[in-house]
């Protein structure tokens, strides 16, 4: 393992290869995250159909999970094309990764809450009798949004995690190759 003199924080050392590792860890989850919120994305769709309303209409699977895979594909470009010689070559794609991962907080807050409003939605015309969403769908329908709060719940929190992760001794600036007050 390769230690790096590129900033320390409170007399500590940091290993660029185990951010590097975490990093790489969580953007196979983001990948695997991203493919199953645009699968069930899709299939919302495609059971709210013919008349797809409001929040089924926000499609609010599809453009998460794109964004989490766009977050799993700047993740391992970060660990295939970094320089442990010269980290700042890579600033540029590590602050796009957090910024991302950041987006991903706030896209799955909005997903998990579009999720749970087409989720009660369906369950409370069992109840109310009031049609919003498709009949004959219904329990298709009721599965699919509960597979996407919970994937928008698993994005959420792994971004947060991620956040906290990089922001702790200034992991960020470390990774970036950004000096760090001694």
């Amino acid at each position: 393992m390769h230690e790096t003199s590129h900033g320390s924080n409170m007399g500590g050392k940091h290993n660029i290869d185990d951010i590097l590792f975490i990093i790489r860890a969580v953007s196979v989850v983001y990948g695997l995250s991203g493919v199953a919120c645009t699968v069930t994305g899709v299939y919302t769709l495609w059971y709210a159909a013919p008349d797809i309303e409001f929040p089924f209409s926000s499609g609010s699977g599809v453009w998460m999970g794109f964004l989490t895979f766009v977050t799993f594909a700047m993740g391992i470009n970060v660990v295939k094309g970094y320089d442990t010689d010269y980290p700042s070559s890579s600033k540029g794609k590590v602050i796009t990764f957090y910024i991302l991962v950041i987006m991903d907080v706030i896209f799955g807050i909005l997903h998990v809450s579009f999720s749970a409003l087409g989720f009660s939605y369906c369950s409370s015309e069992i109840r109310t009798g009031w049609i919003h969403c498709n009949t004959e769908e219904r329990p298709r329908l009721l599965l699919m949004e509960g597979f996407s709060i919970a994937f928008g719940v698993i994005v959420t929190l792994l971004s947060v995690a991620v956040t906290i992760y990089l922001s702790c001794r200034r992991k960020i600036n470390i990774l970036a190759g950004i000096p760090t007050e001694q």
